[in-house]
């Protein structure tokens, strides 16, 4: 059972250290994919998640979650009347694979982080922090649905 006061302390808004602790990630998770030669060329787009950029995270329980958008593929459903397809719109398919992406954001993210403290889940990669200058992350690789 939670006390009361431990419920006012989770709570309160981040401290500005937490705060800083959580950009720093957020700055890493970026620059990881920046600096990662197997995107060179790639478009993506880093888009933070659920209570770090909504500013409701809990103080002394903050983590950051990262969704890494690939923005030069797409999942398509052509689901109308017209028949129309995927070509009627300029679009053709790609060589790339969902799981390939995810191995390369991977691999960006040892790359900067090393493999101890990265663990891999079904939906997304967590970052352990290994000191006190940044915050534990969760980053979700993904591809954008279109209908």
């Amino acid at each position: 059972m939670i006390s009361e006061e431990q419920l006012r302390v989770y709570t309160k808004p981040a401290s500005d250290s937490e705060e800083l602790q959580c950009d720093r990630s957020t700055r890493m998770i970026r620059a990881a994919m920046e600096e990662f030669q197997g995107l060179k060329g790639r478009r993506y787009k880093i888009i933070p998640q659920g209570s770090y950029p909504n500013n409701t995270n809990a103080r002394r329980n903050s983590d950051v979650d990262i969704c890494v958008v690939m923005e030069d593929v797409f999942i398509p459903n052509y689901q109308n009347a017209k028949g129309e397809t995927g070509e009627s719109y300029g679009f053709s398919d790609s060589d790339k694979n969902y799981a390939d992406d995810r191995d390369t954001i991977r691999r960006a993210l040892v790359q900067k982080f090393g493999s101890a403290s990265l663990t891999a889940g079904k939906k997304a990669f967590d970052i352990h922090s290994v000191s006190g200058s940044r915050v534990d992350a969760d980053v979700v690789p993904a591809w954008r649905f279109r209908a």
